[in-house]
């Protein structure tokens, strides 16, 4: 899933509309530290998809 799409779910679940400016400002922040913390604990990696665009996937932990 996109970031974009994660903040287009986040936003229809907590019930703002995409034109709510400042709504949609806080909604990116708090995906862009979620997925900083989860980066920092080495939770996702980055990676690459088929078509060679980047992506960030969960980590396997063996």
């Amino acid at each position: 899933m996109a970031s974009s799409d994660l903040t287009t779910a986040v936003m229809a679940t907590r019930g703002f509309a995409l034109s709510d400016r400042d709504a949609y400002a806080s909604v990116v922040r708090s995906v862009g530290n979620s997925l900083t913390k989860l980066r920092k604990r080495n939770a996702i990696v980055k990676d690459e998809d088929d078509t060679g665009f980047p992506v960030w996937r969960l980590a396997r932990h063996t």
